[in-house]
Parts: C-alpha cells; sequence; structure tokens
C-alpha cells in the first residue's frame, strides 16, 4: 500500500481532505497485543459489522466508517492496493456520506520516531530492505532497538583492553539486535523467531585520544516466518561487520554500527544497517 496507492498525489489528497486515515497493526491488537482494550473492542464491532453486512472482512483491510461509527464501505488490502480501484471507492464513499472538504486533522509528520528510552539506556535505529523491488520491497523499513545498560555494556571491551585483542559478545545480548536482521515480512513478532546459530566476535582495533575503536564481526542463521502464526521455510543466512566507539574513561558508547556484509532471506538478497542514536 505505501509503494502504492498511499504514495499517489490524489489518493493523498482524499485522504487529507476528507478523510480521518488510521492504521492499525494486527500484532498490537491480537488478544496479547499492547492496543488498549477499548480500541480493541472498536477494530472487533467494525469487522464484525463487514461480516454482518457481507461486506470484505479480514485482518488486511480498508475500512471506511462514517463519523458516527457506521461502517460503510470495506475492501481487501489486495484490491485497495490498485490505486485506481482505491480512488474509486474513497470517491465513491465521498458522495454517499456528502462528505464536505476540510484541511487534515493531523499534520503531516514522520511515521517512525525514537520511542522513549531511559538516560541509561543504548536506542539503535534499524533500516532493512530487500533487493526484490515491488509491493513489499519498495520502500526500506524501519525498526527501533532499545538496549538497557545491563545489555550494551556487555558489548564493551574489558578494561584496559589493548590493541589487537579480541574476545566474544555476549550471545544473548547480541541476539537483541540481530534478531532484527531481516527484510520487510508480514511478521514483526521477534518471538517467532528461532535463532540457530549466532556469533558475534570483537577486536580492538585502536585506541587513541581517549576513545577505543572496536571492530564487530558476526554471523546470523535464523528462521523468520513471512507470516505471523504461519510456519514456514524461510531461513536468514547473514554475515555482519560493524564498529564500536567507547569513551575510554566513562565506557560509554559513542558510536555504534552495524550492518550486513552478505545476507539472503531464503533466495533473496537483503541489507540492514544499524546505527546509535544520541
Amino acid at each position: 500500500m505505501r509503494a502504492g496507492p498511499l504514495s499517489n498525489d490524489q489518493v493523498i489528497a482524499l485522504l487529507n481532505r476528507c478523510y480521518v486515515p488510521v492504521y492499525v497493526v494486527n500484532e498490537d491488537y491480537a488478544p496479547h497485543g499492547p492496543a488498549p482494550a477499548e480500541e480493541k473492542a472498536e477494530r472487533n464491532r467494525i469487522y464484525r459489522a463487514a461480516l454482518d453486512a457481507k461486506k470484505p472482512a479480514g485482518s488486511v483491510h480498508v475500512y471506511l466508517v462514517a463519523p458516527n461509527g457506521r461502517l460503510v464501505n470495506s475492501m481487501h488490502v489486495a484490491d485497495a492496493a490498485k490505486t485506481k480501484t482505491l480512488v474509486a471507492l474513497l470517491e465513491e464513499t465521498v458522495k454517499q456520506l456528502n462528505t464536505p472538504a476540510g484541511q487534515p486533522v493531523v499534520p503531516p509528520a514522520p511515521q517512525s520516531a525514537a520511542p522513549t528510552a531511559g538516560a541509561d539506556d543504548l536506542v539503535l535505529h534499524l533500516v532493512s530492505r530487500g533487493h526484490r523491488r515491488g509491493s513489499w520491497r519498495e520502500f526500506p523499513g524501519e525498526n527501533w532497538i532499545v538496549l538497557a545498560r545491563s545489555a550494551w555494556t556487555k558489548f564493551l571491551p574489558p578494561a584496559q583492553a589493548r590493541v589487537g585483542q579480541t574476545w566474544a559478545i555476549d550471545r544473548d545480548a547480541a541476539a537483541l539486535v540481530l534478531t532484527h536482521f531481516y527484510p520487510q515480512t508480514e511478521n514483526n513478532d521477534v518471538s517467532t523467531n528461532r535463532i540457530d546459530h549466532l556469533t558475534l566476535t570483537a577486536k580492538v582495533i585502536s585506541a587513541d585520544n581517549g576513545v577505543v575503536r572496536v571492530r564487530l564481526d558476526g554471523r546470523l542463521t535464523m528462521k523468520h516466518p513471512f507470516y505471523p502464526r504461519r510456519d514456514d521455510s524461510n531461513l536468514v543466512e547473514a554475515t555482519v561487520v560493524g564498529v564500536l566507539d567507547v569513551d575510554a574513561n566513562t565506557r560509554q558508547v559513542r558510536v555504534f554500527r552495524l550492518v550486513t556484509a552478505k545476507a539472503a532471506y531464503g533466495r533473496e538478497g537483503f541489507d540492514v544497517a544499524v546505527r546509535s542514536v544520541p
């Protein structure tokens, strides 16, 4: 949808003038998801209303609702992803409700923002993109990782580390980052991942002006299902390389960078880059 109709000027103008667009993440609205109970109930009400009206209904649908909450129209995403089809539905609903044009309720803003984190947390911004172009891969995917002090300190070199010194990064700490290394899929529940092999080694490559620079090298083999709650044989095979700059006096991370040197998801290549955010 983002790569198709939601990038179309006509669709954008219709949504901004005549609608209050809302999108939800299915995992958040699952029974154990973090969405508020009243929002889950409202989503289920709209879904049931579509079923009762014998209109398209499901977890990957567009629902058009009147200001009083009445379901007006719905469409499966496979149809809504066709720009002309979605424009026709949006225009039909505007006429049906006699909706006057207005200003956007919410001004345009970035869709991905750094999460709230403690002063002692390490915040990482991740960008991922599969090599195959098309609907799923047209735009990169973003994610955020927050490492508590108890996790990020496990990446640090030993005190008084010397140039050339090597060590293995704690596997559990490395997994907190590498479990997010996969291309855009419908499944973003990392608890469904199964890490079969993970190594991340570190080597001090310089120590100058109070900064210790560490090179990171690793390998990952991980099963990541494309769809949530549906098993498949998709495997991530990746080699990663990165750099870690540590203040020798305060033992604080100044820079954290980790990228895929080579990565494949099944037969498709993909790239991931992670950077620390102040």
